[in-house]
Formats: structure tokens, sequence, C-alpha cells
């Protein structure tokens, strides 16, 4: 036992110094007791066409048996090919929760409905570790852990014992459900550099800077009304160039008369007006020219705060992904 440790420890710290050092997901580590499990060497895998075929067009036992509804009870229930219980009392236990589901085909049914629409929690916990998650790998994650309460309610309406302890066992993880719900798009794109990641009503600022790209011309048409009531100079106009950037510009004909406002700062005289710059307007064409660049920035920091956020649940999300392979196998052998 004492070399495994060693080994198993060599393992960690190659993983942390050569290839990531976000092993978070890595949360334990077990030994597989041989007296738990009839012990298969590889030549009797290969012989017995456990996992794969020898020939071109055979057919493997996991090919015959496997009837699961998620990726996780796919990988789970080719463990339990290649270790197979020795414990009577596990054997009934399994067999227990089978035989429920046989007679119970309503529950059966409805719970391979629901596994179906789950995604790959497990896959997902390990990216969520790395900080390598997307954000509709997020989304898919809270879809998932919506489904958790309809599949606890049928779990434990089933009167089995096995069953209730495995719904016992189902974290909710409402709060982080909550959080996604509230941050991420309905509908966010795969990569979070490629924008609209973040929901509307999630940060006041960043609302704020969409408003103004999206709304633009019409703030600056309101400044621009709003200035002309203000000064009574009714050809008052906002332009723009390169140089200057935004302006009010105002014709000769009001050029000489006290109708210029002494805020206002000279930017430009030409041969037929003058163009200005007030201190509202040059806020609003900072928040213009540099608003995409600041949501980009914004969005960004948002999400990664969600990641972190998300990472203080990956032993329950591990958790879930566990019990709810456990019984994806079962409802697999069921079928």
């Amino acid at each position: 036992l004492e070399l495994g440790q060693v080994a198993a420890g060599a393992i960690i710290h190659y993983l942390s110094t050569t290839q990531n050092n976000k092993t978070a997901h890595i949360s334990g580590i077990t030994r597989i007791q041989s007296e738990h499990y009839v012990w298969l060497d590889r030549f009797t895998i290969k012989n017995l066409e456990l996992l794969k075929s020898s020939h071109e067009f055979g057919t493997s036992l996991a090919q015959v048996i496997d009837k699961t509804s998620t990726p996780m009870g796919a990988r789970l229930l080719r463990n339990w090919i290649l270790l197979p219980l020795l414990s009577i009392e596990r054997i009934q236990a399994r067999l227990d929760m089978v035989e429920y589901f046989v007679e119970n085909y309503f529950d059966h049914d409805a719970l391979i409905n629901l596994l179906k629409q789950t995604g790959d929690i497990e896959r997902v916990a390990s990216k969520l570790a790395m900080e390598k998650i997307s954000p509709r790998e997020l989304l898919q994650l809270r879809k998932s852990l919506e489904l958790l309460p309809d599949i606890l309610v049928i779990l434990k309406a089933s009167g089995n014992i096995q069953l209730g302890l495995l719904a016992d066992k189902l974290n909710l993880c409402q709060k982080l459900r909550e959080v996604i719900s509230n941050t991420i798009s309905d509908d966010p794109p795969a990569i979070v550099s490629k924008g609209n990641v973040i929901k509307s009503g999630c940060n006041e600022e960043l609302d704020d800077l969409r408003n103004v790209i999206r709304n633009s011309k019409q703030l600056l048409l309101d400044i621009q009304i709003k200035e002309a009531e203000k000064t009574g100079i009714s050809s008052l106009k906002i332009g723009f160039n390169n140089v200057f950037g935004y302006y009010l510009e105002v014709t000769n004909k009001y050029k000489d008369h006290d109708l210029i406002p002494d805020t206002w700062v000279r930017k430009q005289t030409l041969a037929n007006a003058e163009r200005y710059i007030s201190e509202e307007l040059k806020q609003l064409e900072t928040k213009i020219l540099t608003a995409e660049e600041k949501i980009g920035d914004l969005e960004e920091k948002i999400y990664y705060e969600l990641v972190l956020k998300a990472i203080e649940y990956l032993q329950p999300l591990q958790q879930n992904a566990k019990n709810i392979a456990f019984l994806d196998c079962i409802l697999s052998f069921a079928t």
C-alpha cells in the first residue's frame, strides 16, 4: 500500500508540473480491493470480447448490454463489466433496484427520458476544475442540474430502500443553478470572446455600455435637441471627424450672440461655423469609442468570476455525476 501511495503521489506531481496545475477535480484516490471483485487480466478481457470483438463484424458484451442514456453511465458500465462484484449483498442490492424498474415501467421510462436530457456532468466538472469550460457547457450544466429535482422525486417515491439512499446522495446545487441562470445568456456562443455571453440585467455597467452601442445615434440626437432647446440655437448640429471626434457645430449666424454656454470648449473654427465640445458630449464620445473593448473585458471578467464560483461546487457535481451514472446503469440493466 505504501508503494501505491508513492506511485499515486508521483503521478499527481507529474500532472501538476507538466500538464496542468489545476487538478482540483482529482479529489481522492482509492485502491481497488481485489477481494471485492473478480480479477480479470487483459488476455481474459480480450478473449471473452468484453469490450471489443476480435472479429471485424463481431459484437462485444458491452455492445449487447449497454442501454445507457448518458456518457457517464456508459463509462461506469464498462468498469462494472471489467470488475464484476464478488459481494452477494451488493449484487442483490443492484438486482433489487433492477427488479423495481422492470416492474414499474412508468418510473423507468420517466427517468430514462430525464437522463437523456442530462449532459456529461463528470466531463464538465473536470473542465470546470481546469477553468477551460465554455459558456455553452455551463448552460448545459445548469440544464442538467434543473432535472435533478424531478429525478429525486421519482426515486424517493419508489419506496425502494436503495433508490431512496441514492436520492439522498443527490445535491441539487440550487445556488449554482441560480447564479448560472442569472449570469449566462440563453443562447451563448461557444467562446467567451465572441460576446453576448452575459445576460442583460446581470451587470449595470455592462447594460449601460450595451445601451450606448445600440442607441448611440439616439443618445447623440438627445444631446443635440437638449442643447438646442437650452441655448435657443435651432440649427445646432452634432458631427464627427477623426481629428476632433464628436462636436457641436454652430453657424456664424449665432457665433457673436451670447448663446454659447461658458462650459462649451471651442475646438475648430471654419469659414461659416464654429465647432465646440461639451463635457456631456465628451463623456458620451469616450463611452461610444471604447464601449466594445470595455464590453469584451467586462464580459470576460464576469464570466471568470462565475467559473470561480462554480468551482466551489466541484465535489457535489462529481458526486451527482457518480450517482447519475449508477442510476443509468441500473436502468440500462432493467431495459
